[in-house]
């Protein structure tokens, strides 16, 4: 789900934890209406039975794409776990308590997560002018749009981490 459509259920409800659950359930719900609805307006694709079955090639390619961003979020998702076990554990013998480590990881990650989305962003942007060059086997345009992102990336990135090493308490608060 979204975290624009979180947000507009979250704000008014100011419900907490439970609002918060109840925001993430009607944002799924109402991107999935807004899909079905969508689906009925293609123009030059015709959706068929047939664009279902799989055959063994296209899985193998369907895998072999999907592979590196699957290990990267299992990476994540692991890290993560042993990132709050570990917070419970030395927070709990903290004067802090449990709680507030383990709150202040997921705020840390969430400043992180604004970071990442605009890097991701940049190489998102990228691709699709990447993959119209390389069909038309402009190769050099491949490459300087790769090394153009590149740079934009690495300048982001030294602008976030001259923040984050300058205004933490500010960034945090």
């Amino acid at each position: 789900t979204s975290p624009y459509i979180d947000a507009i259920f979250i704000i008014p409800l100011g419900m907490g934890m439970f609002g918060a659950a109840l925001a993430t359930i009607l944002g799924q719900i109402l991107t999935c209406v807004i899909s079905i609805t969508y689906i009925g307006r293609y123009k030059h694709i015709k959706i068929t039975k047939e664009a279902f079955v799989l055959d063994g090639k296209t899985c193998v390619t369907i895998c072999a794409l999907g592979i590196a961003p699957c290990i990267n979020q299992l990476s994540m998702f692991v890290v993560q776990i042993v990132l709050n076990n570990l917070m419970k554990y030395y927070g709990e013998i903290s004067s802090y308590g449990a709680d507030i480590p383990i709150a202040c990881i997921g705020i840390v990650m969430k400043i992180n997560m604004v970071f990442m989305a605009i890097v991701i962003g940049v190489g998102q942007g990228t691709q699709p002018i990447v993959s119209f060059n390389y069909g038309a086997k402009a190769y050099e345009r491949c490459k300087k749009t790769y090394i153009a992102a590149a740079k934009i990336n690495v300048a982001i990135s030294v602008v976030f981490f001259v923040l984050f090493q300058a205004f933490p308490r500010q960034l945090l608060s």
